[in-house]
């Protein structure tokens, strides 16, 4: 995703067309980068005393840069000069959205960004920065790092690497846990993480079904908790985009994407009350608009997000939850020429912006803040979620001998206020699989205990377990063989004796024969060769065809009156059809076979 270069005549015109509104009065935008260079991406934060952070990327070329940071001192209100805190102009990412911003109780400001494969850390204690952390650096090439802050300093951050994977790492009480996937393996993008009192909420799309749409999952604050299962935010039949999460103190989360319509887009947000979401609000009006941020603080939620085309929009507009209602779609003042955008509030409700526009980090601050709507209805309460009913079939039902391949049809689920979106199974073997329909190979008898379970578009799962037995016949016991030399004066002669005994654990079955197969000892590489069968109540076989002591390995199989035979020692069920593959070596201690 390559970014439209600036026109340095246009950006003279809009810097002095700023300027002007800047002169004519409070709450307009504000230049705060001032660069030679392209700006790009700002992030947006605030501390307790009201002072505003600002982070962005400044871009030397698609693929080099570095992160600045600006602050604006609420006492001497007035913006510093812009610091360079990476600082090695490797910062980058794809989507030309390479860092993110929080800030604790104390008001330390941590700052994280992408170099490539790796995603840094720097944190400001009372101003000082500290040195550079390698949050990540080893799962492929890095985007759109996220954190999100405790009042007590502990953090988390997630970001999404390009194979379509959502990666997470916290701090918590100064100790590193280790990295996490918590993407479900459908390619996944654009995430997003807030925390609350006690609860951590990440926030994505995943592409299922041919299209993307709004996911979560969650955990707690304590060191080392686990993720959850992910979650359907809000089933759709179009596809989402960039889809971001705030949770407040009470541990709501509260969602905002954009959702496609015939080319255009529209900013939907919802919540989530106790296990079930909210029915979705339409924020915007449908129309060509991208990059949605949200922000909560005291009970209001605000949103706000680009309106046109990349690289130039027309506008940043927001909405506002004021005391429990939605305003109207609002326009900020000076902000076409816009990509991306950012959103807070002070203490007194006042909003901070930064947007940037035409290569330039603007910071728009209202005089006041927003006025609340009038009272409307009490909001409609979150629907209890049915939870969806998991079922299946597998065939073939009876007479299963290993190995054996089962169809597993879980058509038979379903969901009765919404629909399934994921089919997880248990074998019961060690192994797993997912999708609706499927085929798993038992490779060995045994009775197997196969778990389905299912989870409907609201995170709601249930689950159905079956048993079904393979069977096997068991091979005989005790197989044996001697070889026995005979020497002539014109002859030389090797006779190998094979014996064996019935395993009582095949009484069950019908045993007819026994086969006895042989093989070279040194040509490991080759399968075993029947050399003869003998019926049920023989237990031994002289093999007159020996050209040298200690020549061949052997082994026996049983075989009952349907044609089931056990397997061959030392092989898998596939030695008879196996596709023996040498690969030639002039050291034949070197020489490897490969069985396919």
């Amino acid at each position: 995703m390559k970014r439209p270069r600036n026109q340095p005549s246009l950006r003279r015109n809009v810097l002095l067309v700023a300027l002007v509104l800047c002169m004519a009065g409070a709450g307009q935008a504000v230049n705060i980068s001032n660069s030679n260079t392209d700006s790009w991406s700002p992030r947006i934060a605030t501390d307790s005393n009201d002072n505003v952070h600002v982070v962005w990327w400044e871009s030397y070329s698609d693929t080099s840069g570095d992160i600045y940071y600006a602050k604006y001192s609420k006492i001497d209100d007035t913006w510093n000069s812009p610091i360079n805190i990476s600082g090695t102009r490797n910062a980058h990412a794809y989507t030309n959205r390479p860092c993110g911003i929080a800030v604790d109780g104390s008001n330390k400001v941590y700052v994280v960004w992408i170099e490539g494969d790796a995603v840094r850390l720097k944190t400001s204690s009372g101003g000082i920065w500290g040195s550079t952390l390698t949050v990540s650096d080893d799962q492929g090439t890095a985007d759109c790092p996220r954190i999100t802050a405790t009042p007590i300093g502990n953090i988390y951050i997630a970001w999404w690497t390009s194979n379509g994977r959502i990666h997470v790492r916290a701090r918590v009480g100064g100790s590193w846990e280790r990295e996490n996937e918590i993407s479900s393996g459908w390619y996944s993008k654009f995430p997003d993480i807030s925390v609350g009192s006690s609860k951590v909420f990440a926030s994505w799309v995943e592409k299922y079904s041919g299209k993307y749409r709004a996911v979560c999952a969650y955990r707690n604050t304590t060191y080392n908790a686990s993720w959850s299962s992910i979650l359907g935010i809000y089933d759709s039949k179009n596809s989402h985009q960039h889809c971001v999460v705030e949770v407040d103190q009470s541990d709501v989360p509260h969602f905002a994407w954009t959702e496609y319509h015939s080319g255009n887009r529209q900013v939907q947000y919802v919540y989530r009350s106790g296990n079930n979401f909210s029915y979705p609000r339409a924020l915007s009006s449908i129309t060509l608009l991208h990059y949605p941020a949200i922000y909560q603080r005291s009970g209001n939620v605000y949103v706000c997000w680009q309106v046109g085309g990349y690289g130039g929009g027309s506008a940043v507009n927001y909405n506002a939850k004021i005391n429990g209602n939605w305003g109207s779609e609002t326009a900020i003042p000076d902000s076409s020429g816009c990509t991306y955008c950012d959103i807070v509030t002070d203490s007194g409700g006042r909003l901070n912006l930064v947007f940037e526009r035409w290569g330039e980090i603007y910071h728009y601050a209202s005089v006041s803040p927003p006025e609340p709507p009038p009272p409307g209805p009490d909001p409609t309460p979150p629907p209890v979620n049915k939870p969806p009913v998991a079922n299946f079939n597998f065939s073939p039902k009876s007479n299963l001998w290993a190995p054996v391949l089962v169809e597993f049809d879980a058509s038979a689920s379903y969901d009765p206020d919404g629909r399934i979106i994921r089919y997880d199974w248990i074998f019961g073997d060690g192994t797993t699989g997912s999708g609706r329909h499927l085929f798993h190979r038992f490779e060995n008898q045994g009775t197997y205990d196969v778990k389905l379970t299912v989870i409907d578009n609201k995170g709601a799962p249930a689950s159905r377990v079956k048993t079904l037995k393979v069977l096997d016949i068991f091979p005989p016991l005790n197989i044996r063989w001697k070889t026995h030399e005979y020497v002539g004066l014109f002859l030389q002669r090797y006779i190998t004796e094979v014996s064996w005994k019935r395993n009582p654990a095949n009484k069950k079955y019908n045993i007819v024969k026994y086969k006895v197969y042989r093989r070279d000892k040194d040509k490991y590489y080759k399968p075993y060769e029947l050399i003869h069968e003998a019926t049920s109540d023989v237990f031994q076989y002289l093999d007159l065809d020996v050209k040298a002591k200690g020549k061949y390995v052997y082994s026996v199989t049983a075989v009952d009156a349907f044609g089931h035979e056990s397997r061959v020692e030392g092989l898998p069920y596939e030695n008879f059809s196996a596709i023996v593959e040498r690969v030639d070596s002039a050291d034949r201690t070197s020489d490897r076979r490969i069985i396919k």
